[in-house]
């Protein structure tokens, strides 16, 4: 395709007349038409999964090593969020995006996060033995009203193709997940944790409190950017 036809087909995308239909499943890049449509998503539970220092885990590390750190990180935070009926539907590298809908899905997203840092904790002992850096991370979730709709060459094949998600929750679970440090790898929006709290008791998910009935989580005043 020429250069012209090309922007062509970019000004027909920025045109003001998008259809937008609301949804409640999370659709798969099947899912979506190639045209201006986006797919409204209300009540959805956004979850985000920054791995720390992948750079320095290439680079201090032999390909080969490197290449099973990333793959056994991505495994058990796919198996995490398919356990608790959670829907994976991206990964870049060193980040991933997972997203929560329907009953108590706030609960099952949080209860996911809390599952996969066992996970780590599990696989840091192995890479420890074999002299192999530990993986860091921080996730970040939250909740509100996104948008997605597919991006990409039409025609071409899913290898350049796409879906992009948007909306306030995406953004600030991005936000969210730089906060994880250290022990306290992952935080919530206001939002997210209010359902928690409203749902301990009556949910088999405990999120909220500890084994001694006290609040796990620790509040803070943030500016996201």
């Amino acid at each position: 395709m020429s250069h012209k036809n090309n922007f062509d087909v970019v000004k027909e995308i920025l045109k003001d007349n998008y259809e937008t239909a609301t949804g409640s499943a999370i659709p798969k890049k099947d899912d979506l038409p190639f045209a201006n449509k986006l797919k409204k998503i209300e009540n959805a539970v956004v979850v985000y999964l920054d791995m720390r220092g992948s750079r320095k885990i290439m680079f201090e590390q032999n390909e080969y090593r490197s290449l099973k750190t990333h793959r056994a990180f991505l495994q058990s935070f796919i198996s995490c969020i398919d356990n608790r009926n959670g829907k994976f539907r991206s990964f870049n590298g060193d980040g991933a995006l997972a997203f929560f809908h329907g009953e108590y899905a706030s609960s099952r997203a949080v209860k996911a996060a809390m599952e996969f840092d066992f996970y780590v904790q599990e696989m840091n002992k192995i890479l420890t033995r074999k002299d192999m850096l530990n993986i860091d991370y921080g996730i970040g979730i939250a909740k509100g009203t996104i948008f997605v709709a597919k991006t990409g060459k039409k025609g071409a094949g899913s290898t350049r193709q796409d879906l992009i998600w948007v909306g306030k929750p995406t953004y600030m679970a991005v936000e969210l997940s730089d906060m994880g440090r250290g022990s306290h790898h992952t935080w919530i929006s206001k939002e997210v944790y209010n359902l928690i709290v409203a749902n301990d008791a009556s949910s088999n998910y405990r999120v909220y409190t500890d084994n001694d009935g006290d609040d796990m989580w620790r509040q803070e005043q943030i500016k996201l950017s």
